[in-house]
């Protein structure tokens, strides 16, 4: 059926565009993370608090924590954004 093939095609570019969505969302918090080491660097009050902060997995956690925000947003507002959607189609 010509029908559900088009519905398979749209599945899939929709899971791509949550793949996309994630990875751009860990790209931000990866690029902070970066702004963060060399404002580290350069600034020695900021290095010592950076290395005084207690959190070993500082960076790994914020990373985590963005990953798992992406996703709960994604799996949340999924229907909103699909009722935005169809209202703007008409």
């Amino acid at each position: 059926m010509p029908g559900n093939h088009h519905q398979k095609r749209c599945r899939k570019k929709y899971n791509w565009l949550n793949f996309f969505i994630i990875c751009i969302c860990l790209a931000i918090s990866a690029f902070y993370e970066l702004i963060e080491w060399c404002v580290a660097i350069v600034s020695k009050e900021a290095a010592e608090h950076f290395r005084h902060s207690g959190l070993h997995w500082d960076t790994q956690s914020d990373m985590a924590f963005a990953l798992l925000g992406a996703i709960v947003a994604l799996v949340t507002l999924k229907h909103t954004h699909d009722r935005q959607i169809s209202k703007f189609n008409g």
